[in-house]
């Protein structure tokens, strides 16, 4: 990325046919938890100590958005534009391989975010959980939502 920039290019990302079939998979198995309102850790339920509490249907949007949120929280300088850029990009990577049951639409939003060379602002320190999420990942995951 950085050396495409200096010869004066923005590397642009899109996904394959095939990615975007597993996305949308992994999605429809989310949503048919939730609408099925079987009990799922970290869909339907609450995360770590919560796990054991049940999450109504209605309210299972916006538990994933307090999670992003939770996790977005950090400290100390901000990466550089490079780097931040660099996380957007592995982020991507692994929402794109279909695993995660992200939204198509936030996938969307990151490749457009992306591509567009719209950076967020990312502190370097600090995570509040174990789930491989640093600041770094909920920092760019907040993005595309309008977060802060």
């Amino acid at each position: 990325d950085e050396r495409a920039r200096q010869r004066g290019r923005r590397v642009r990302l899109s996904l394959s046919a095939r990615a975007w079939h597993n996305v949308r998979a992994a999605r429809r198995v989310v949503d048919d938890v939730v609408a099925s309102g079987r009990v799922v850790y970290g869909i339907s339920t609450g995360f770590g100590l919560f796990s054991n509490v049940t999450i109504d249907a209605a309210q299972c949007s916006q538990l994933q958005v307090n999670l992003v949120r939770s996790h977005a929280c950090g400290v100390g300088p901000v990466l550089s534009v490079s780097r931040a850029r660099a996380l957007m990009l592995l982020r991507i990577n692994v929402l794109a391989k279909g695993y995660s049951g992200v939204s198509e639409g936030v996938l969307r939003a990151l490749l457009a975010l992306f591509n567009s060379g719209c950076v967020p602002y990312v502190p370097r320190q600090g995570t509040v959980g174990a789930g491989g999420g640093p600041p770094p990942g909920g920092g760019g995951g907040s993005t595309p939502r309008g977060g802060t």
